[in-house]
């Protein structure tokens, strides 16, 4: 039996806004509705990378599958604030229909059916069962009289419906020779490739395609799954993917060390701004972006490009490069210097004067190349070992974590640091370098070293 998996916080965002969108049929008045809900909306928890057997540190945010007051309350608050502003006088013919203000008592009934039909539908992303219409019908009241606080109920109740806020599948037919395990139905497998690929419900084509049956045929499948990827809200979507990939939101703030004289030497002319964060951040997503949607790419193309994706004069410096303008071909490093993503800034930079070659190694280790590492052995430093006067960061955790003998030798020789000392030709602000320079505790040059980024 599959689980009952909750939306994500963007999924449900985007599911309101278009279920909204869908209500009023009009974009100015959607965005108005939208614009009333904001301070409900800021209320809403955000989802959270969840931490997993193989990545303690949280993984995707789709695997927040947490349910707790704050949730519920947000839920509430936001049906009871989308009905009421959907309801409003101006708005009511729209979103219920002439029926809904008109004086004619004769078709009252047949109003709030139409009404609770057509809503429910692209709340729940599929047609309401009878039982489901006399529930919402129940809600409505006894007396079909219009009442915009009772078509306001409707709608604050269906926002808050399990088969809106959760993805509730039934199946359809039983495979055959898997006792218990079923086909997901046309409707079924349309909210599947929506939230896949939109982040959001079926919109009115792809409901089509469901309600005759043909999306279960390959080519229409196939034909709807090449629409969605051309529409933006798929960008939207695999940015998010991409996002929680990178684990991006582990950099940390790089500003936060500039007043300390040995990082503000270490800096120099590089000093970070407020901005080189989100800089750094946004170059890794353009290049996920350019590979899949303007150069569709292989991995192997990420893992090798020289191409520089920095559209801010102060990451270009870093990296040595011209700016980038988001359409015309991308800057290219020197040849073979910096290869690919993994080489990016938000890779190597720490926010402190050190690199940081044993989390390096660990995140190619873990998070590329799918390995397992055995947990470290208790009482391990878990602290990023401190520079030792005159030798590298390389030298130090070896000195570490290598001697013959050592507990940690056998992970860190074998499956980490080689993979982290790749890396140390490029410094904790990710400029390339072929040396490592030292200062004293007020910020003095101290010498130089020869840095090695060889290794097995």
């Amino acid at each position: 039996m599959a689980a009952l998996r909750r939306l994500t916080m963007s999924q449900y965002k985007n599911t309101l806004a278009d279920f909204v969108s869908f209500a009023t049929g009009s974009a100015t008045d959607s965005a108005a509705v939208m614009s009333e809900l904001e301070a409900a909306l800021e209320r809403l928890p955000t989802d959270r990378r969840e931490p997993t057997s193989e990545d303690l540190h949280g993984s995707y945010r789709r695997l927040d599958q947490s349910l707790q007051q704050l949730h519920v309350d947000a839920f509430y608050d936001l049906g009871v604030a989308a009905g009421a502003a959907l309801t409003q006088a101006a708005r009511l013919p729209a979103v219920v229909g002439s029926c809904g203000t008109d004086q004619d008592a004769s078709n009252d009934a047949a109003c709030v059916t139409e009404f609770v039909q057509r809503l429910g539908a692209h709340a729940l992303r599929r047609p309401l069962d009878a039982d489901e219409v006399a529930f919402y019908e129940g809600v409505y009241g006894a007396s079909k009289a219009p009442d915009p606080a009772a078509f306001a109920d409707v709608i604050g109740v269906l926002l808050n419906a399990p088969q809106l806020l959760y993805f509730v599948e039934h199946g359809a037919t039983e495979v055959a020779g898997k006792s218990g395990v079923f086909e997901v139905s046309p409707y079924e497998l349309a909210s599947r490739l929506s939230y896949q690929l939109w982040q959001t419900a079926p919109d009115t084509e792809l409901l089509s395609h469901a309600a005759d049956g043909s999306l279960m045929d390959a080519q229409t499948y196939r034909a709807q799954v090449e629409r969605l990827l051309g529409d933006v809200k798929a960008r939207v979507a695999l940015d998010e993917f991409f996002a929680d990939f990178a684990k991006v939101e582990e950099l940390p703030a790089l500003d936060a060390k500039n007043a300390d004289p040995v990082f503000k030497s270490f800096a120099g002319e590089q000093l970070p701004g407020p901005g080189l964060r989100q800089e750094m951040i946004d170059d890794v997503l353009g290049l996920f972006d350019y590979y899949t949607w303007t150069k569709r790419s292989s991995v192997a193309t990420l893992l090798q490009t020289d191409a520089s994706f920095a559209r801010s004069p102060a990451l270009a410096a870093i990296y040595g490069v011209p700016t980038w303008n988001g359409m015309s071909e991308p800057p290219q490093f020197s040849a073979g210097q910096r290869p690919g993503l993994l080489t990016r800034a938000l890779f190597l930079s720490t926010g402190t004067p050190n690199t940081r070659p044993i989390m390096k190694g660990v995140f190619i280790r873990k998070y590329v190349l799918c390995d397992a590492i055995p947990p470290p052995p208790p009482g391990a430093n878990a602290k990023p070992p401190e520079l030792q006067p005159g030798m590298t960061t390389r030298e130090t955790v070896e000195e570490l974590t290598q001697m013959s003998g050592t507990v940690c030798a056998g992970c860190h020789a074998q499956l980490i640091n080689a993979l982290g000392f790749a890396t140390e030709g490029f410094d904790a602000l990710g400029r390339y370098r072929t040396e490592q320079k030292f200062f004293d505790p007020s910020g003095a040059a101290a010498g130089t070293k020869p840095v090695s980024t060889s290794g097995v």
